[in-house]
């Protein structure tokens, strides 16, 4: 036999052979396909634009007419046709769902473009949360392990909902918070105040999900019970295993623990209230099958709702500390990481992606830190966001025990590998890291804590890895110096001073007298007066020109007008929403202010709020001594000095 017949023959076996495997390897790979959502759209559906039929009829040449939409989806949104872009858009997911710049080009589009468009807030909310229903529901089910579609997420709770550039950030933190509630039931109560209590009491809370069983089936075999109550609530209450289900059942045990009851004889709206619900509640005998079905529904939205794994949620809260679920930073810190891990596993990643995602981790992180204790009232809708101190070695470990390595095995953008290795003179990270130190040392000391000031102020200097740039002078001071310099040279920016004197005058309302702490009170307060003065007497002696223009006039001129400011700010804040009905928040920390501060914000907030909130002599009396304030108010405008100095002489402990 020749040579060309016998490799004619082999050849001929391995295309037969290669053939049957096919046959038998075909309905596998299909199944699987299917299940992971990696299919192309075969037929057209009733209800689809002409261009899915289109593209469906041109087969090989599928992916040319896509690109040419993708090109006009381009040029609808630079001419502002969001929706007509949106539409084509869809077509493209259609055509090739694992195209991932199209989704994240049609998340974008929702939460920023169309949301800043609408009228109302609760408008914008809407096409925000389609745009992170999208990517969370959609894309990344189709795209699991592409780390740009995650990033774009995570982007969206980071940015969006706990940034302020929108307008209605306020609105989204507060609907975010709402529903996470409803979702993981209220905040678990903790009997000692330490960083470890609530991370425990975060991890029992989800390690509760994560044990409960698959299915109902697997429920009812361990807790008979629950099959009579789920017969129980379909048939009396008609409430399924749902949403719904969680919300009427959290917002009855919350007005419940809240007392509102017993105060005011008041009770939950009938949009909040199932009768039948509440009776199957109080069941002492159901109390087993409670406990077990909660857990389990929880579960069941968490994975089949919201795609979200309650054993990574579990994970990553160990990893990052106590995350807040109503809080956006930590659903960014979790699709973020979920995207690194996840894309970590694939061949051609995008360094610059997964770089992208670290830096939004870490922005998160610093937001947790900032603003990372959650005080929410669904019942009076009050919504304040303040200091989270759990977190600041949290930032700290994740940058330097997994971030800089990570970002040192990987390269940085232009492949030179080490973007964070600590023999570069500037690393954008690490130059992140030192600011936030630089932050918790001042905060710290401002909040009278010498010890941890000195000891994070020790790490900063003494860290190996920190930016040559930085300054050895500075860094070689006796902290009360640093302090200072710091604080004088960012003195100069009447943003940071406009910025420092309300966000300490918000956590001494907030964190002090909201929470009961007067000590926090007076600590923040004594802070914000000495801002207060030190930048106007530098004010004053830098306007040569003009010592009576006020050029940066950020700040009022008296104190206690500031203090007056933030205060009704901050009555604004909680008396949002039903609160408006039941300001009991609001009164409390107005009635528990200092008598000039009262003063000074009472005109005003009677002008505001004496026709919109019932009873509103009783819950915000006026203060003693109005007359008299009146009176120096009147002087002072006529130009007195005797009656401007006496306002400005305010009792600081």
């Amino acid at each position: 036999m020749r040579t060309e017949t016998r490799i004619q023959i082999a050849a001929l076996l391995v295309l037969l052979l290669s053939v049957v495997g096919a046959g038998i390897l075909a309905p596998a790979v299909a199944a699987e396909a299917g299940r992971s959502q990696l299919t192309y759209t075969d037929r057209a559906e009733e209800g689809d634009p002409p261009e899915v039929a289109v593209g469906i009829a041109l087969g090989a040449f599928r992916g040319l007419f896509v690109n040419l939409l993708w090109f006009r989806a381009e040029k609808l949104k630079q001419e502002g046709k969001f929706h007509e872009a949106i539409q084509l858009s869809r077509t493209i997911t259609k055509l090739q769902p694992r195209f991932p710049r199209v989704w994240s080009f049609l998340a974008w589009n929702m939460a920023y473009n169309i949301s800043v468009a609408t009228n109302t807030s609760a408008e914008r909310w809407q096409w925000v949360k389609a745009g992170v229903e999208l990517l969370r529901d959609e894309a990344i089910p189709r795209n699991p392990n592409d780390p740009l579609l995650h990033k774009e997420l995570a982007w969206i709770f980071f940015h969006k909902m706990q940034g302020i550039s929108d307008d209605a950030n306020q609105y989204y933190k507060r609907e975010l918070a709402r529903e996470w509630t409803i979702v993981m039931g209220p905040p678990p109560q903790v009997t000692e105040d330490t960083a470890e209590a609530r991370l425990a009491a975060r991890q029992d809370v989800l390690r509760q999900i994560v044990e409960a069983p698959n299915t109902l089936d697997e429920l009812i075999e361990e807790e008979p019970l629950v099959e009579e109550l789920v017969m129980r609530l379909k048939r009396d209450a008609d409430l399924e295993l749902d949403f719904e289900l969680l919300r009427l059942f959290t917002m009855r045990l919350i007005f419940d623990y809240s007392g509102i009851r017993e105060a005011t004889g008041m009770e939950l709206s009938d949009t909040n209230r199932n009768a039948q619900l509440e009776t199957l509640m109080g069941e002492e005998r159901l109390g087993p099958a409670w406990q077990s079905l909660v857990p389990f529904v929880r579960k069941r939205i968490l994975i089949d709702q919201y795609h979200m794994e309650p054993e990574r949620m579990l994970r990553y809260t160990g990893a990052y500390g106590p995350l807040d679920w109503r809080h956006p930073c930590s659903h960014a810190v979790y699709w973020a990481t979920r995207g690194l891990e996840e894309g970590m596993r694939r061949i051609n990643k995008e360094d610059f992606d997964l770089t992208n995602t670290d830096r939004t981790i870490m922005g998160a992180l610093q937001d947790l830190f900032r603003w990372g204790t959650i005080h929410f009232d669904m019942i009076n809708d009050s919504y304040v966001q303040m200091l989270n101190l759990d977190f600041v070695d949290v930032y700290g470990d994740v940058y330097l025990n997994i971030v800089a390595p990570r970002a040192n095995r990987r390269g940085s953008f232009d492949n030179v590998a080490g973007a964070e290795r600590e023999d570069k003179p500037f690393r954008v990270m690490g130059m992140g890291y030192v600011n936030f130190l630089r932050d918790v040392v001042r905060i710290y000391y401002r909040m009278g804590n010498m010890a941890k000031a000195e000891e994070y102020f020790e790490h900063l200097r003494t860290w190996e890895g920190i930016n040559y740039v930085e300054s050895e002078y500075e860094l070689g001071m006796p902290l009360d110096e640093f302090i200072k310099l710091d604080f004088e040279e960012r003195m100069t920016s009447p943003n940071f001073a406009a910025t420092e004197l309300v966000a300490s005058l918000r956590d001494a309302f907030l964190r002090g007298l909201l929470m009961r702490n007067r000590d926090v009170f007076q600590k923040q307060r004594k802070y914000a007066y000495d801002v207060h003065q030190y930048y106007q007497e530098r004010q004053n002696r830098m306007t040569t020109a003009d010592p009576n223009a006020n050029r940066m006039a950020f700040i009022p001129p008296i104190y206690i007008d500031a203090e007056a400011g933030v205060l009704i700010e901050v009555m604004l804040q909680l008396t949002s929403g039903a609160q408006m009905q039941l300001p009991v928040e609001a009164s409390f920390v107005y009635r528990s202010s200092p008598v000039r501060t009262a003063q000074a914000a009472y005109d005003q907030l009677a002008e505001m709020f004496s026709d919109r909130i019932p009873n509103f002599d009783r819950w915000f009396p006026e203060p003693p001594g109005m007359d008299d304030y009146r009176t120096l108010r009147e002087q002072m405008e006529q130009g007195s000095d005797a009656a401007k100095k006496a306002l400005m002489n305010v009792e600081i402990q």
